[in-house]
């Protein structure tokens, strides 16, 4: 994307870190409804590249559609004007707005931001653990940095989150990294992984096992798992396929090793699925596996038109069997299954076509869509303006008019 001056490349830098941040500026600013200012500050940056406003039949047709959906969960259950208004705007509007700005692109550029947050954010967790005292200057800050919250989390500084039930093994606390836990903070390393892969910077280099060393911090299953899927890329690395395959195995085994032998992992694997598929529907929405059986429960008693696309249509006990929990199977109960399914298959297909940018083999494709099938599936990031921006790229991505990607 072409640049005319540096108020440019630092607007699209100040845009990435906001919607990274979004989270927390309503926590630690208190703010009201700050995806509507979100919103104006994307459409004042489209409308300064273009000189006037784009809005496409599809987005019209997308719009319509959301709307007469929200309208019909409305009738049945309640409907708000600020929360379609909010809803459609965070959820649709600013990366459909982000992409027809800077389209694919605005993910290298959210690639960058979010290597300079895991680098401070994993050097502070360094600190955190091998420096004595530490602890209490890290929640000195976070006091400070909470001076305008009215919210019970107190546990960000922006740049880093800690708060004293986060979880410990062997003395270390897992890392949350900046954002609200560590199964999240996973989420973004490995799309960094991935980005810096289509980008052609081999798997092994220096500033990927930085990630990785920053992945395992996390104490993540999810992030464990979806990083055992990565691995297999090690494979496709033609001209060195014995160090390839042999590094593969090394990282199965110790994910193997992690997985049997981390009391943490397997506990929580064994307790997770034993105690949430036997749980009652009436229970707190709490977990994966209960999550997901509620979501297939919406699913199977409104197939057509779904619960949930709105907040305010969603029930108000997290008791009720109709609340869902989070992952793409709780975004297709939003919609309905004919609906849900499509949108789910216009964004992995979004992820495939994005991951095509760097000339790499259909094999490898496929494994960066099964990474983040399984980060998705316990994640409620699916939704966020930057990964929705997969779905935009799945809905507009032209081969005749992309940019490969150049070797750094």
């Amino acid at each position: 994307m072409p640049r005319t001056n540096k108020i440019d490349i630092y607007l699209e830098y100040l845009l990435a870190f906001i919607i990274i941040e979004f989270g927390w500026f309503n926590i630690l600013l208190n703010i009201y409804r700050p995806e509507l200012y979100i919103f104006i500050f994307v459409v004042i940056l489209h409308y300064r590249k273009h000189k006037r406003i784009i809005v496409d039949k599809t987005i019209i047709i997308i719009g319509i559609i959301y709307i007469v959906l929200a309208i019909i969960q409305g009738v049945i259950w309640s409907f708000s004007m600020l929360s379609l208004i909010t809803s459609f705007s965070f959820g649709i509007l600013i990366p459909y707005f982000v992409y027809k700005t800077y389209g694919y692109n605005f993910l290298f550029i959210v690639a960058k931001v979010l290597s300079v947050l895991i680098y401070i954010s994993f050097s502070i967790w360094l600190l955190h653990q091998f420096v004595p005292g530490f602890e209490n200057i890290i929640l000195t800050l976070i006091n400070k940095a909470n001076a305008l919250n009215n919210n019970h989390l107190v546990r960000s500084m922006f740049v880093y989150t800690y708060w004293s039930d986060i979880g410990h093994f062997y003395g270390f606390s897992r890392n949350a990294g900046f954002v609200n836990e560590p199964a999240s903070y996973s989420v973004y390393i490995i799309f960094v992984i991935v980005i810096n892969y289509i980008q052609n910077i081999p798997l092994l280099s220096k500033r990927n096992i930085i990630y990785f060393l920053a992945l395992f911090s996390t104490l993540s299953t999810t992030g464990y798992l979806a990083f055992a899927v990565i691995a297999l890329l090690l494979l496709a690395q033609r001209r060195y396929w014995m160090l390839g395959l042999l590094s593969f195995l090394i990282f199965m085994f110790f994910s193997i090793f992690y997985l049997r032998n981390l009391d943490f992992m397997q506990e929580k694997i064994e307790q997770q699925y034993s105690e949430q598929t036997e749980l009652a529907l009436t229970e707190p929405t709490s977990g994966r596996f209960l999550g997901a059986r509620k979501s297939f429960y919406v699913l199977m008693k409104y197939p057509l038109h779904g619960r949930g696309l709105l907040t305010i249509s969603k029930p108000e006990s997290i008791n009720d069997p109709e609340y869902a929990g989070y992952g793409w199977y709780s975004y297709i109960s939003r919609f309905g299954l004919v609906l849900g399914i499509m949108f789910m298959f216009i964004y992995f297909k979004g992820i495939f076509q994005f991951s095509s940018l760097g000339r790499i083999s259909l094999f490898e494709q496929a494994v960066i869509v099964m990474a983040f099938f399984i980060l998705f599936s316990a994640q409620s990031s699916i939704d966020s303006p930057i990964f929705m921006i997969f779905f935009f790229c799945g809905l507009y991505f032209n081969k005749k008019q992309m940019h490969y990607i150049q070797i750094q």
